[in-house]
């Protein structure tokens, strides 16, 4: 509610300050293009506000122009038709823009909150990342403290595989699980899912049967760079068991024993948001760039 009401103050400031500086041209323009000020003050509040505050501008616009620069001026009685058909012009060509521009307002609005909602969904995601990371981490401490004391090392070892059993099966990210011949050994269930296998099905198949697009020389490539430097993210085109596909990103690390863990995400309609949104901004910048030139040339 409060940004409403800051739109609407917004929306008669900008015709103030359209009329006066309007009225600061009259030595330039005289009664040239009256309108011309005024309809990008009419832009720039659907840019900000969007349609209601549009139309606040329109209509104090049309008065202000009525009454400070069509004849007689000092009063909203027009009377040259010329005048009049120019007002009605104004009128039309304004409601059509910020028709338009309150659905495109409204359309960005929607996409900007939907990449919000992603965003707060990646901080909670790369929380789990790390939080499952630094569990592996602990884990293979604990396996290796259990085999250095060999005192305890079966209750030891019993309690870490439980703790990470837990986390593993119930993480909201895809966790996958490859040996040292680059095939699946485990995946979780939000894995399986994405993916559409079943773990029988999943287990023992190479990694790149899940690979939407790289050919066997680029994926090869990519296991010697994570061999290499030991972890890597970057956006994957997965490939599901019907052959369908879709936009993840992932993050794989490497453990040990030459073994591998992959974690990953649906991020598809995120990346279809953001395109769309993009392309929202580009067509709406066109639009108000193209449309005024259309009000120059009324009278």
């Amino acid at each position: 509610m409060q940004r409403s009401y800051i739109d609407y103050a917004f929306a008669i400031l900008i015709v103030v300050l359209a009329t006066v500086l309007r009225l600061s041209l009259n030595s330039v323009f005289g009664r040239d293009i009256p309108f011309a000020v005024h309809y990008f003050a009419v832009l720039v509040a659907a840019w900000i506000g969007g349609l209601r505050p549009a139309l606040l501008t329109l209509g104090l616009s049309a008065l202000a122009v009525d009454f400070y620069f069509l004849q007689p001026t000092g009063s909203l009685w027009l009377d040259l038709p010329q005048e009049r058909y120019g007002l009605e012009f104004f009128l039309v060509t304004g409601l059509g823009t910020s028709l338009l521009a309150g659905r495109m307002h409204s359309a960005l609005r929607k996409l900007e909150a939907t990449l919000v909602e992603y965003r707060q969904k990646q901080l909670i995601l790369d929380d789990a990342y790390a939080h499952l990371e630094a569990r592996i981490h602990k884990r293979s401490l604990e396996l290796i403290s259990a085999n250095d004391s060999h005192m305890q090392s079966q209750k030891l070892l019993q309690a870490s595989e439980t703790r990470f059993r837990s986390y593993f099966e119930n993480a909201p990210i895809g966790i996958l699980i490859a040996d040292d011949k680059r095939c699946f050994k485990e995946a979780n269930p939000e894995a399986l899912r994405m993916l559409g296998y079943s773990a029988e099905e999943l287990r023992g198949q190479p990694i790149g049967a899940i690979q939407a697009t790289l050919k066997h020389d680029e994926l090869q490539k990519e296991l010697d760079e994570l061999k290499n430097i030991g972890a890597y993210d970057r956006p994957r085109l997965l490939a599901r068991q019907d052959g369908t596909q879709f936009l993840a990103a992932l993050r794989a690390v490497m453990l040990p024993q030459d073994r591998s863990m992959a974690f990953f995400r649906d991020i598809t309609e995120e990346h279809r948001a953001s395109e769309a949104l993009r392309n929202e901004r580009d067509w709406f910048a066109y639009v108000m760039a193209t449309i005024p030139v259309v009000n120059l040339l009324v009278p």
